[in-house]
């Protein structure tokens, strides 16, 4: 009978223990967490991605370049044309701006009549163009208004006529379509089919003779190559 109180103060004892373990447990949140520098790590890259991307949207325009062209053109000159021309451009869609080049063409022009006189004739022409297109997927197709400027110059040949050269240079306006195959973003096929009026009509003449040939007032001309898209 004597050994049950010892018994209670021993649980006693152990009461006091769980008081100073619930003391100890309730103290403990009072320390603040901190946290580890590898939470804060994928953030970083995060950051820069949207820059890259909003850097590429940026830039809508590009560089065209269209060399070499296989170039038709039916007038000014009395008889057909054909030969290789080159542009440089620039699109900011939907609209594309540029200007080329049709490499000088040589053309002999006999006139009629028992003098057989004659002239050699070499003639190029520069066109620039403001086009307005309209694209579905790889297809696009523009609609242009070209402005010219167009240099011949004639030399005379001929039994008696002596070989003098005389120039002339004059400007004409048109109208073209423009079709555009789109391969890659950085290439593309593209054809031209035009129409433009010529601003002159020279004539050549040989003095001391009826005989003439005068220039169309008109031309049809006709392009197709490669474009280059930078």
């Amino acid at each position: 009978g004597s050994g049950t109180p010892s018994s209670n103060t021993g649980g006693a004892g152990n009461d006091s223990n769980n008081a100073t373990a619930n003391n100890g447990t309730a103290t403990a949140p009072a320390a603040t967490p901190t946290k580890s520098p590898e939470a804060r790590t994928p953030e970083a890259p995060s950051s820069t991605e949207p820059q890259a991307n909003d850097a590429q949207r940026v830039r809508h325009w590009r560089a065209l370049l269209l060399a070499p062209e296989l170039a038709a053109s039916f007038g000014p000159l009395p008889e057909p044309t054909f030969g290789f021309a080159f542009a440089l451009g620039l699109s900011v869609r939907p609209w594309s701006f540029g200007a080329g080049v049709q490499l000088p063409h040589k053309q002999e022009l006999t006139l009629t009549g028992s003098s057989r006189a004659g002239a050699n004739l070499t003639y190029w022409a520069a066109e620039a163009w403001a086009c307005r297109g309209w694209r579905s997927t790889s297809f696009e197709l523009a609609p242009c208004l070209t402005f010219g400027v167009e240099h011949l110059s004639a030399t005379g040949t001929g039994s008696g006529v002596e070989p003098l050269s005389e120039r002339a240079t004059w400007v004409s306006v048109g109208a073209a379509a423009h079709g555009r195959w789109y391969v890659a973003e950085w290439f593309a096929l593209s054809a031209t089919a035009g129409v433009r009026v010529e601003g002159a009509r020279p004539t050549i003449r040989i003095d001391g003779l009826n005989d003439y040939g005068r220039l169309k007032p008109a031309a049809f001309t006709l392009r197709a190559g490669p474009m280059w898209i930078f």
